[in-house]
């Protein structure tokens, strides 16, 4: 992705989730303070409407904290976010 797609792409995610319709994160190692592992996608599912769809990535040089990333995502899903657990399509590792 080329600098400036990367820019459009910051903007369209800071437009959605000021209106609330998308919510991109990105993931840190850490305790929040350090580098950049990935990111985490919440938004309305496109395939089944009032269901929410959620998928994540981490960098490749850090493939082995995925399985505990989506683990600690789902938590804080349940714990956190406002929609019931069994309306979150995500996949399992």
């Amino acid at each position: 992705m080329s600098a400036e797609e990367n820019l459009a792409d910051l903007v369209r995610h800071a437009r959605e989730f000021e209106e609330r319709s998308a919510f991109a994160y990105s993931l840190l190692e850490g305790d929040g303070e350090g580098v950049v592992i990935g990111c985490l996608y919440i938004h309305g599912s496109r395939e089944a409407p009032g269901r929410v769809a959620v998928s994540h990535w981490v960098r490749a040089d850090r493939a082995a904290l995925d399985g505990p990333v989506h683990e600690r995502i789902t938590r804080w899903l349940r714990e956190v976010w406002p929609f019931d657990a069994g309306r979150i399509d995500y996949e399992p590792r």
